[in-house]
């Protein structure tokens, strides 16, 4: 841990540090990125947020980004793209984004691994720096480098980057791909045995895959856990059709040992290593996958999709975000810790925070005129709001705050008017009106009616 922040000390310029701070209004998040134990967004104003290793089990503010992130990327550490084309990195030595040196302008993407990270530039070349005993960083040695260096070969042709574990891969402008480090050696070579028209590819901790402009996936490499998904173990050195999927994907994401893919549909199917449920197919067997299957509750809506280690994220067209798998960190963003999650979780702060009043309908006031209206808050967000009571007049009314998935009762001390209304007919049929906070900054209105019952 000290030679990778002495590494990343090097690497970066300390101008402008800031630190991470807590949690105010989300707002929509635009794009998503996993790696490692822990998840990012960049929100639609420019901004990040994180959750996981280091930064909790809700989304954090990165503080020192003012709006002004477009991309981010999550591996040992995590990076991001400048409006104006810088690259920021931050995470084992300093927990404020801070600019990579050499790379402040004319930065497109950029990819981080397990202890190395790479950018695209605008000229189409790839640089990495970093940990490099794997050749990694792809300038033909095994030396670590602090700074960042041009991969040998590809400083011009290039228009997408990925970094595994301890590999990193390219697609070049011509449709092919290369890749070194690991078992590819010091330097970039290319894959062969892939389709013509390869559009994205996805880079995981041994494994390598492709995605195809007819929405097909090939994958390569390390298979242990069946994450090549062509329904067999064992490793390949040429790429495989993954089972089920020779059309209608648009976009993968490669975890450590697993892989997910986004379907035209908006549906999300995994395959691979399930030890944590990073798949999400709500069976807890802890059985691989060697052939896709689908996310529970991912059936359609999903936007755009994310893989860390042992975990897996998505977003969805409504706003919300949803993560499976590994929890120990807090890495799914929920609020909690746990082994794992077999079927997505909604990320705090993300999506509708619906308040509702139980199916008891029967409240009991008391003699000191309090009625505990039971209120449950949704699995999505925090809920924060106000109800009132009214028949024909105002009964009263109260405040909440409550955590996702809570359910408690809300103490309404009754009007005096309104309580000896109570006592005379004993029993009162009342409107419950509940306004509350959603995730975006709006307010939202749901109403009912209950029964009050007198005190005896």
């Amino acid at each position: 841990m000290a030679v990778a922040a002495a590494l990343l000390a090097a690497l970066v310029s300390t101008a402008g540090a800031a630190g991470l701070g807590g949690p105010p209004q989300a707002v929509s998040p635009v794009a998503i990125a996993a790696g490692g134990d822990g998840s990012c967004v960049v929100t639609g104003s420019g901004g990040v947020r994180c959750w996981g290793q280091g930064e909790g089990t809700k989304p954090l503010d990165v503080i020192g980004v003012r709006d002004e992130a477009s991309t981010v990327a999550v591996g040992g550490n995590s990076c991001m793209v400048t409006k104006t084309g810088g690259a920021k990195c931050w995470g084992s030595s300093s927990t404020t984004p801070v600019d990579v040196v050499g790379l402040t302008s004319g930065v497109t993407a950029v990819a981080v691994g397990a202890g190395h990270s790479c950018a695209l530039t605008d000229a189409g070349g790839v640089r990495c720096w970093g940990f490099n005993l794997a050749g990694q960083v792809g300038d033909g040695t095994t030396n670590d480098r602090s700074t960042s260096v041009a991969v040998l070969g590809l400083q011009t042709g290039v228009k997408a980057i990925a970094a595994g574990s301890y590999h990193s891969c390219a697609l070049t402008a011509k449709g092919g791909v290369e890749c070194w480090g690991d078992d590819y050696g010091l330097k970039p070579v290319p894959v062969s045995g892939l389709p013509s028209g390869v559009t994205a590819i996805a880079a995981g901790f041994g494994h390598s895959c492709a995605l195809t402009s007819v929405g097909a996936v090939w994958c390569w490499g390390a298979n242990g856990d069946g994450q090549l998904g062509d329904g067999s173990p064992g490793i390949r050195a040429a790429p495989v059709n993954v089972v089920g999927l020779s059309s209608g994907v648009t976009a993968i994401a490669a975890g450590g040992e697993h892989t997910c893919a986004l379907t035209t549909s908006g549906g999300v199917q995994c395959w691979g290593a399930d030890f944590r449920g990073e798949l999400g197919d709500g069976t807890s067997t802890f059985a691989a996958r060697a052939t896709p299957v689908d996310v529970v509750g991912l059936g359609s809506g999903a936007t755009a999709i994310a893989a860390g280690d042992e975990h897996s994220c998505a977003l969805m067209s409504n706003g919300d975000i949803k993560c499976w798998g590994r929890d120990d960190f807090g890495q799914l963003g929920d609020g909690t810790t746990a082994f794992g999650r077999w079927i997505p979780v909604g990320v705090v702060g993300y999506g509708a925070a619906a308040v509702t009043t139980l199916a008891a309908r029967s409240v009991k006031v008391s003699r000191a005129r309090v009625a505990p209206i039971v209120l449950r808050c949704g699995a999505g967000a925090d809920c924060n709001g106000t109800l009132t009571l009214s028949a024909q007049s105002r009964l009263g009314g109260g405040s909440f705050a409550m955590a996702p998935g809570e359910t408690r009762p809300v103490a309404v001390k009754l009007s005096t008017r309104g309580f000896k209304q109570l006592l005379r007919v004993r029993r009162l049929t009342a409107r419950v009106s509940i306004t509350f906070v959603q995730p975006s900054g709006t307010s939202s209105t749901a109403t009912g009616t209950i029964t009050l019952v007198a005190p005896r």
